[in-house]
């Protein structure tokens, strides 16, 4: 078992002097966001295909099973204003043009499997709204979007995004830039394992605290640090304790 790295760790006043070991690797990765094409033509099939979309979506089995000579994939369907997924999970699909619409979506939260959007104008603004409200209940929300630039709104918008996208396009071009899109969201990043050795006061030093507006789990934190000298994550103070109450935000 080597040692990585050695180096230092300050708050409040202290230094803490560490170790790397490693152990084994920690992945932390980003939600799995649903990315999927609604092809208007063969050539859109395979441009998804081959650029790594693993889900299209039809509305009728004729379509389903030419695909399916085609290529080896999952297939949504699009069916009397119902979305069905390879899964099994259904929901509405809802068409957001006004605030009445809008709340009509929201009022699903909690109560479907998923909702997905239809947006005219202001696609960012009904997003936003609905991944606020259906961010803490089990539904899901996904989006039709007409081009991969509006899928990366979508998925990006809040910080947090749509659980998924539908491109729904005749243009190959737009499968294979969605594709691309689909690779770089799934990012990982390996942890390392550490062991602090000591620790020792050297002054006062600057506190900082931040305040992520959700609810984190006793293993949830944020990574603090530069993406050239090394991140650490830093748990969040949701552990009990007798003296203070926990702050798991």
């Amino acid at each position: 078992m080597g040692f990585g790295f050695v180096g230092s760790l300050y708050y409040d006043g202290k230094a803490a002097e560490y170790c790397s070991r490693r152990r084994r690797a920690v992945c932390v990765c980003s939600t799995k966001k649903q990315i999927w094409v609604k092809p208007a033509s063969k050539d859109v099939v395979t441009a998804a295909v081959e650029h790594g979309i693993s889900t299209l979506v039809f509305t009728d089995d004729k379509s389903v099973e030419e695909a399916a000579q085609l290529v080896r994939v999952s297939f949504g369907r699009l069916e009397d204003g119902v979305l069905y997924c390879p899964d099994g999970k259904s929901g509405p699909i809802v068409h957001v043009d006004s605030a009445d619409s809008q709340q009509q979506a929201m009022d699903l939260a909690g109560k479907a499997d998923l909702v997905a959007i239809v947006a005219d104008d202001w696609r960012i603004i009904p997003a936003e709204n609905l991944v606020a409200k259906f961010q803490p209940t089990k539904t899901q929300v996904f989006a039709f979007v007409g081009t991969a630039l509006d899928a990366e709104v979508m998925l990006t918008t809040l910080e947090v995004g749509v659980d998924g996208v539908i491109l729904e396009t005749g243009d190959p071009n737009e499968a294979r830039a969605l594709g691309k899109l689909s690779t770089s969201s799934s990012r990982t990043i390996d942890l390392t394992e550490f062991v602090v050795t000591s620790v020792k006061p050297i002054g006062m030093g600057d506190r900082v605290c931040v305040d992520t507006c959700s609810i984190l789990g006793e293993k949830e934190g944020m990574m603090v640090g530069s993406s050239s000298q090394g991140m650490v994550l830093v748990l969040s103070e949701a552990g009990k304790s007798e003296y203070v109450p926990s702050r798991p935000f």
